[in-house]
C-alpha cells in the first residue's frame, strides 16, 4: 500500500511530527510504503520518501493556502492509495486532529468581529471547516472526547467520519526497572545541576504561555521559602530564554529555572524529575502527560488538557476550569508535601496502563481502508 502523509513541516522536537514519524515507522514495518509531502525535513529516515515543496507568500496565511493547493495537486498525481494529513489540508482519505476544534477555541477567547474580518482567523477556520465539517469527505481522527463534542457541535460532524485513537507516546518514556532509572536520574541531575535534595519541577513545550508557563512560575514563587529554595523548574522546549527570563525574574525565581533547550532525550529528563507541572491554557491532548505517567513521575495539569482523565485517574492532580492561580499553587504545595504517597499511585497506575498504541491503531485504520476501497 502507497500512504501519503501531509506535514506542513518537521522539527525534531514537535509533538505531531513524532506523530509523524510513529506513523510512518509501524507502517513501513508492516511492508507499505510512506511518502512524506513537506516544506521541511532535514535529514529524513531512510524509510520515508520526502517530497518537499518551497511555500510561496509573503504571509503565513498565504504559504498555508500555497502548501494546499500544491498538496492537492500532488495528491491527485501520485497515485497514492490512502491520504492523511497532519495538518488541515484538503482532499486526504484521513486527518489527525492533534489539537482542539479551533473554532471552539477561538470562539472561547476572541471577539466575533476578529474571526469574521481577519484574514488569518477567516483561513484558519474555512479550512477546517473543508477537513472536518459535515460536507466532507475526509475521516477525523480524535484523541479526546472533548474533540468530538466540539466538531459535532461546531459543524454538525457525523459520528461516522469521526474514529477514536488511543494516545501515542514515545516508548522510551516507559519507566524502565528501577536500578537503571536511578542511575539515569543521577547522571541526569548532575548533568543539569539538581541536588539530592531538590525537587525539580518540570514542563515540556514550546508555546509557553500556552502551556502555562508562567502559571507554573507564579506557583513555585507562592510556595513557603524554605520549600521554595529547595525547587528548580526545569523547562524543555525551544522556547524563547528572554521572555522567560522576563516573567521568572518579576516573580523572583529566575535562578531556579532550568533551560535545556530542545531534547531528544526527553524520557532522560523525566526520570529525573519528581513531578510535571502543565498547567496549560488550551492542550487538545497532551501527550506529553501520559509519557510523564509512564515514567513514573506525578503529573499536574488543567483541567482544560485532553489527557487530563488520565492524570485524574492516576493521582488526581487536575486544576478546575476556569482556572485560578490560587487552586494551583495550593495543589503545587499539596503535591510536594506528599510526593512519595503520589509517586507510588502513578506508578502503580502506569503498570496497568499502555499508552503506546496510536500509530497500531492508525495503521490498522488505513488498511481496513483501504480493504473497503479495494
Amino acid at each position: 500500500m502507497n500512504i501519503l502523509i501531509a506535514l506542513y513541516r518537521y522539527f525534531f522536537w514537535g509533538g505531531l511530527q513524532k506523530d509523524t514519524l510513529r506513523l510512518a515507522e509501524e507502517a513501513t514495518k508492516r511492508g507499505h510504503r510512506v511518502t512524506v509531502f513537506t516544506t521541511s525535513w532535514e535529514n529524513p529516515p531512510d524509510f520515508i520518501t520526502t517530497v518537499q515543496v518551497k511555500p510561496c507568500g509573503l504571509t503565513n496565511v498565504s504559504r498555508m493556502r500555497h502548501f494546499n493547493e500544491a498538496w492537492m495537486r500532488y495528491r491527485r498525481e501520485s497515485g497514492c492509495d490512502v491520504s492523511v494529513a497532519m495538518d488541515r489540508v484538503e482532499g486526504a482519505d484521513f486527518y489527525f486532529a492533534a489539537d482542539s476544534c479551533l473554532k471552539a477555541y477561538y470562539k472561547r477567547r476572541k471577539p466575533a468581529w476578529m474571526l469574521k474580518l481577519l484574514p488569518r482567523y477567516r483561513f484558519i477556520l474555512g479550512m477546517e471547516e473543508k477537513v472536518c465539517g459535515a460536507a466532507s469527505p475526509t475521516i477525523t481522527w480524535y484523541i479526546s472526547p472533548f474533540q468530538k463534542k466540539e466538531f459535532m457541535e461546531e459543524y454538525g460532524t457525523s459520528e461516522s467520519h469521526l474514529q477514536e485513537l488511543p494516545p501515542g507516546m514515545n516508548p522510551a518514556c516507559v519507566r524502565p526497572d528501577e536500578q537503571k532509572a536511578l542511575e539515569i536520574r543521577q547522571a541526569v541531575r548532575q548533568e543539569l545541576g539538581i541536588r539530592d535534595d531538590e525537587k525539580a519541577l518540570v514542563l515540556v513545550g514550546t508555546n509557553i504561555l500556552r502551556k502555562g508557563m508562567d502559571r507554573l512560575l507564579a506557583a513555585a514563587a507562592s510556595l513557603p521559602t524554605e520549600l521554595r529554595s529547595k525547587v528548580r523548574v526545569v523547562i524543555v522546549g525551544n522556547n524563547d530564554a528572554g521572555k522567560l527570563e522576563a516573567i521568572a525574574g518579576k516573580l523572583g525565581v529566575w535562578q531556579q529555572c532550568i533551560l535545556t533547550g530542545a531534547r531528544k532525550d526527553v524520557d532522560r529528563i523525566l526520570l529525573a524529575s519528581d513531578l510535571m507541572v502543565h498547567p496549560a491554557r488550551e492542550e487538545g491532548t497532551g501527550t506529553v502527560l501520559v509519557e510523564g505517567i509512564a515514567s513514573g513521575v506525578p503529573v499536574i495539569c488543567s483541567a482544560c488538557c485532553g489527557f487530563s482523565p488520565y492524570v485524574e485517574a492516576a493521582a488526581g492532580l487536575v486544576t478546575p476550569e476556569p482556572f485560578e492561580q490560587k487552586a494551583l499553587d495550593t495543589m503545587l504545595l499539596d503535591a510536594l508535601q506528599h510526593l512519595p504517597v503520589l509517586t507510588a499511585k502513578t506508578r502503580q497506575y502506569a503498570q496497568m496502563h499502555d499508552f503506546t498504541k496510536r500509530q497500531t491503531v492508525m495503521v490498522d485504520n488505513l488498511e481496513e481502508f483501504y480493504k473497503r476501497k479495494q
